[in-house]
């Protein structure tokens, strides 16, 4: 299968398409999918990973994959997992063990996925899960945002701020935000 991975540290140009043997579930797999990914998700982590500046970069072993956010179907699942169905269409969040987001086919646990509305196209999915994980937690998880209370959301413009504005508006928040003069 075709796969973009990287094998030092370093600008875009260390990523390079390359050819791997497809991953397969196997015995001691629990709770795991294997997917066909249709579309990858791009994340700011992705470019810090890519170039050593994260906290997750001292883990890589090179070659390594690349990419978190994932939308696809379903292919083949280890013998426990009973609540989800072959073929069935997902958005995925890949942990940092497991960054092959940018490849044909990937491993994945199933708390890791939830199914894809079917009105989203698959890039519109698989833009969803980091930035939409990261909104969620700063609203609900550790602000406990309830109806009528007032949010300010900085950067509304951005990936994770226009995906907190829509969970506040849909809380019944009164939302207050910022841009940068180049985006609003």
């Amino acid at each position: 299968m075709k796969a973009i991975q990287f094998n030092s540290f370093g600008s875009p140009q260390v990523l390079q398409c390359t050819e791997i043997d497809p991953p397969t579930i196997d015995a001691n797999d629990r709770n795991t999918l294997l997917i066909k990914v249709f579309a990858s998700g791009i994340n700011p982590i992705d470019a810090k990973i890519r170039n050593g500046s994260s906290f997750a970069s001292a883990n890589i072993n090179f070659p390594s994959g690349i990419g978190f956010d994932i939308s696809g179907e379903i292919i083949d699942k280890s013998i426990d997992v009973q609540n989800i169905n072959m073929g069935q269409h997902i958005i995925g969040r890949l942990g940092f063990d497991n960054l092959n987001g940018y490849s044909q086919y990937c491993k994945i646990k199933t708390n890791q996925v939830v199914i894809k509305p079917d009105r989203l196209t698959w890039e519109q999915a698989a833009c969803l899960p980091i930035a939409g994980l990261t909104a969620w937690q700063a609203l609900y998880t550790h602000g406990k945002l309830q109806k009528n209370e007032r949010v300010l959301i900085h950067a509304g413009a951005g990936g994770v701020g226009h995906l907190a504005i829509q969970l506040a508006k849909a809380t019944g928040a009164y939302i207050i935000t910022t841009a940068s003069k180049k985006k609003s």
